[in-house]
């Protein structure tokens, strides 16, 4: 079975600067998958599955998927606000962009080779596309484009970032005459040690359909999509998501939901009641690789101090276990 986790990040708001925000997930939906055929087959049974192909795969899912979230958010009461998902590069293709729900943007990360047009002059009669082409690597190297210095928060710290922006472009062979809206972010520049050579990061680019942000508010948003990345991570190496041996027909697809439900739950308990701050005395000594300031509890702290609280509760149970071992050697091992 696949899964679609739709994770989006909802500024229902504008705010005056970015700021750091938590990514939770509020979807996950279970896609079909099917059994390739043989290859002596009639064309009529390639024809039926390359349609159902089409009609179900994660980006028309997706889609579903939004169009759904916006209706929930219009019964709320939030009809007059935006949504804006910020979406995986497999996500920036010609189904998803072209899906046009009312007040709904997308913004996502593009290839680097996307070839984009710009709109022709009027002088050129009734031609649309201007005949030269560029790509977006070539559009962050135009010199005559200056870059845009700012500062964006990620990877813990407000950091400078420089960006080039086209306010309209048109991908011929992906939305057509939709204009778009490209960013391009310069590479980063890093050093692994005190002592090492200056490195850089891959350059990015993002585009968008939305023309009303400010593009740094679209490039935060972006870096804030990070910790969906961590917390697929962390539901499939320590809650086993995806490993579950369930067989009935209705457990299979709630299995999955249930634990990234879970995980949500400990999150949030953990943000609301330790308020993202991380003490030795209630979680321990940190290793000694992790940095020393501006920490706060990780998805593992958090399982440590349920485990201990558990094994605490469960001593004082009418009916429960006789422990004959030691807690804190149990917690230490269950944490690593």
């Amino acid at each position: 079975m696949r899964y679609l986790q739709a994770s989006l990040l909802l500024p229902l708001y504008k705010r005056s600067e970015p700021k750091p925000c938590r990514a939770i997930p509020v979807q996950f939906a279970q896609l079909p998958k099917f059994k390739k055929l043989r290859k002596k087959v009639s064309p009529e049974e390639w024809q039926s599955y390359a349609d159902l192909i089409k009609r179900h795969n994660t980006s028309t899912e997706f889609v579903k998927q939004l169009r759904y979230l916006r209706n929930e958010l219009n019964l709320q009461g939030f009809k007059d606000k935006k949504l804006l998902a910020v979406v995986d590069g497999s996500f920036v293709n010609r189904t998803c962009l072209l899906s046009d729900i009312a007040n709904t943007d997308i913004v996502g990360r593009t290839r680097k080779n996307a070839r984009f047009f710009f709109r022709a002059s009027k002088k050129k009669g009734r031609r649309f596309y201007d005949p030269q082409s560029y790509t977006a690597q070539e559009l962050r190297k135009n010199y005559s484009v200056p870059y845009t210095v700012a500062t964006a928060y990620c990877a813990g710290d407000y950091r400078e970032v420089r960006y080039k922006e086209y306010k309209e472009v048109f991908w011929k062979w992906g939305t057509k005459r939709k204009p778009l809206r490209l960013i391009t972010i310069a590479p980063t520049p890093y050093w692994k040690t005190h002592y090492s050579n200056l490195n850089y990061r891959d350059p990015a680019y993002l585009l968008t359909t939305n023309f009303d942000l400010p593009a740094l508010v679209l490039i935060q948003k972006y870096l804030d999509r990070w910790q969906i990345e961590v917390n697929f991570k962390e539901e499939k190496s320590q809650m086993s998501l995806g490993r579950q041996q369930v067989w009935s027909e209705r457990s299979i697809p709630r299995a999955p939901a249930f634990i990234a439900a879970s995980y949500a739950a400990l999150m949030l308990a953990g943000v609301l009641h330790f308020h993202d701050h991380r003490s030795e005395e209630v979680f321990g000594i940190q290793p000694k690789w992790r940095k020393k300031d501006g920490l706060r509890p990780s998805f593992a702290d958090y399982m440590t101090v349920l485990r201990r609280e558990m094994l605490e509760k469960v001593e004082f149970a009418m009916d429960g276990p006789r422990l004959k071992f030691e807690k804190s050697k149990v917690i230490s091992s269950a944490a690593a």
